[in-house]
């Protein structure tokens, strides 16, 4: 032979495909509600947690941002999401109050956007701001505000209601005329 022969050889060329990691979109939720991060595109899953799952439950008091690293054969890719964390509102019952029995009070609660009552014994409205309370025996009236976020907080007003006799006041002496001798 001259030498000029040529020879073939087949390689084959594995091409990896890159993981698409998708860590969800951003969520928004109350201080110290519980969420889940969900995070797919992959094979394996690490969070900045450190947890290898791809599913996380997060229970936060302040706006946070993961990161997941998603891997799929030799390959990874990243992805990011922010929990943004709405504060509370401040519910306030108003203070507790001392009435006679088969009076009413107005109840004046204070620290949201809507408001609901219960129990509804004796109250004018559940879901006004300001009911007059009219129980006909003493009553722990619970407040649950509800701010423009929709985050929550419950606050509690007693009402006491008094139903001891008052004593009548008589005068000693008569006087058919009114007169004072």
């Amino acid at each position: 032979a001259n030498g000029s022969g040529s020879t073939t050889q087949t390689v084959t060329i594995t091409l990896l495909s890159l993981p698409a990691a998708n860590a969800g979109a951003d969520i928004t939720i109350c201080q110290s509600a519980s969420t889940t991060l969900n995070a797919s595109g992959g094979g394996t899953y690490l969070w900045n947690t450190f947890q290898s799952t791809a599913s996380i439950n997060v229970v936060l008091t302040q706006t946070t941002s993961y990161s997941v690293i998603v891997t799929s054969g030799n390959c990874t890719d990243t992805a990011n999401v922010n929990v943004i964390v709405n504060s509370l509102p401040t519910a306030n019952a108003g203070a507790d109050v001392t009435i006679p029995i088969g009076s009413g009070t107005i109840l004046n609660s204070t620290g949201g956007t809507s408001y609901n009552w219960s129990p509804s014994t004796g109250l004018s409205c559940t879901n006004c701001q300001n009911p007059t309370a009219n129980p006909p025996v003493t009553t722990d009236y619970i407040v649950i505000v509800t701010d423009a976020n929709g985050c929550t907080d419950i606050d509690t007003v007693n009402v006491f209601v008094d139903n001891t006799c008052k004593e009548l006041y008589l005068p000693n002496a008569f006087s058919p005329n009114a007169d004072t001798e």
